[in-house]
């Protein structure tokens, strides 16, 4: 992908909030936006699992749907994609040679490019929909120069505190602000004073708020480590049986936030699609088992409040078996939160070296947590060899987080790519 380095050069100009060179760009293009209707999901955690979900429901129930997530977690075509079907090497070349110049004169930062490449495509594409994930805030996010049919804000935790707000309801602010006049959305599980903003900022803007947990009600009838057989009732619906593949139980607040989203887009959607659409949802990188024996999972969750879903789920499964992490961290997140987290499930903590000057160096880490929690971590590791080269008797399970940047890494290792 030729284009690669010149988009490489805009990530130089770092994260630049606002939208006016957003809607700078887009005018040049003629407005790609206003070709679609779009889905605007924002939120801290699950944001690109309810994407995929709806994604998936659309599709099968007959649409052309884009989807636009971030990052990616193999290659950057994942970003976007139609039907499920990653954008290609040469659009995106030719989208960089035509308007590269346009890119610059309006002083566009990397997101901001990408997110414009991105409705463009869809343009292109005569996509029906478009599910588009907020990159990190909501209010300033690049792809907040949409009027949504529909919006949905995932559970907000702490992150991104240097762009966002120092504190959890300044954050949520932030992600109210894709909330816009007299629009339609959902929100899922939040904390009281997170949803009182939430409330605050619909009424003012003369928006309905639906509330997912409220409305739909999640049942499981059978599970295994890659799957949970599910019963859904809620506004109208009643399926069983349900195969669902992405397994966790805040898989399940994401979940019941895409449903009633949907109801809130379409009822005209069949019964089939529905339960298809669900069925067929895929997305790696989620409580992904990527190795059986010994058992290791791998999860893309990159705060403490995700880390800490992906523990507890851990350790519901496996009551009372040593956890071992490994785990790379970037410079932007709380590290200490994160150390906190770890001790508390006593976890075993190997830190990967990630040589890439956007993640915390490895031995500040290790001294770190080595003082405030003596013997939690374990070593440094430059490959995730350790994990099998333990005895085998041994009763753990392992886990890869922190960073969508150690995916490829795992990917490759336990020969999953």
């Amino acid at each position: 992908m030729a284009c690669g380095n010149f988009l490489n050069t805009l990530k130089k100009m770092g994260i630049k909030p606002g939208l006016s060179r957003t809607r700078a760009m887009l005018d040049d293009l003629g407005n790609p936006q206003k070709t679609f209707k779009a889905i605007h999901i924002a939120g801290t955690n699950g944001k690109g699992s309810t994407c995929a979900i709806i994604a998936s429901i659309l599709k099968e129930a007959g649409y052309k749907v884009g989807l636009y997530t971030s990052p990616e977690l193999i290659e950057f075509n994942d970003r976007i994609k139609v039907n499920g079907v990653p954008i290609e090497d040469y659009y995106i070349d030719r989208f960089c040679d035509e308007y590269s110049n346009l890119l610059s004169k309006n002083n566009t930062s990397y997101f901001e490019a990408v997110t414009c490449l991105a409705f463009n495509y869809f343009k292109d594409r005569k996509v029906d929909y478009a599910v588009l994930e907020t990159g990190m805030g909501g209010r300033f996010d690049a792809t907040n120069v949409v009027d949504p049919d529909v919006f949905g804000i995932t559970k907000i935790s702490e992150d991104h505190k240097k762009y966002l707000g120092d504190t959890i309801l300044k954050i949520a602010r932030e992600k109210a602000g894709i909330i816009k006049e007299k629009s339609k959305g959902v929100t899922g599980r939040q904390d009281y004073a997170v949803l009182e903003i939430l409330r605050k900022v619909a009424e003012q803007k003369r928006a309905f708020l639906d509330q997912a947990p409220d409305n739909i009600e999640i049942k499981i009838t059978d599970e295994t480590l890659t799957s949970r057989i599910l019963e859904i009732k809620g506004k109208g619906l009643h399926f069983e049986d349900v195969n669902f593949h992405l397994v966790g139980d805040f898989q399940l607040d994401n979940l019941k936030i895409a449903v009633n989203a949907i109801l809130l887009l379409d009822n005209r959607i069949r019964d089939k699609d529905f339960k298809q659409g669900l069925e067929r949802t895929k997305l790696r990188g989620r409580f992904e088992v990527v190795q059986k024996e010994p058992p290791v999972y791998f999860d893309v969750a990159h705060n403490p409040g995700a880390i800490e879903e992906v523990l507890i789920n851990l350790r519901k499964i496996y009551k009372d078996t040593l956890i071992k992490v490994i785990i790379a961290l970037k410079s932007d997140k709380d590290y200490s939160k994160v150390g906190h987290i770890l001790a508390r499930f006593k976890c075993k903590v190997f830190l990967y070296v990630m040589h890439d000057r956007n993640y915390y160096n490895s031995e500040t880490l290790y001294n770190n947590w080595h003082n405030q929690h003596a013997g939690m971590v374990t070593d440094i590791v430059e490959s995730f060899d350790i994990v099998n080269n333990k005895n085998r008797k041994e009763d753990v399970v392992w886990l890869i987080t922190g960073t969508h940047g150690l995916a490829k890494k795992a990917y490759k290792f336990f020969n999953v790519l």
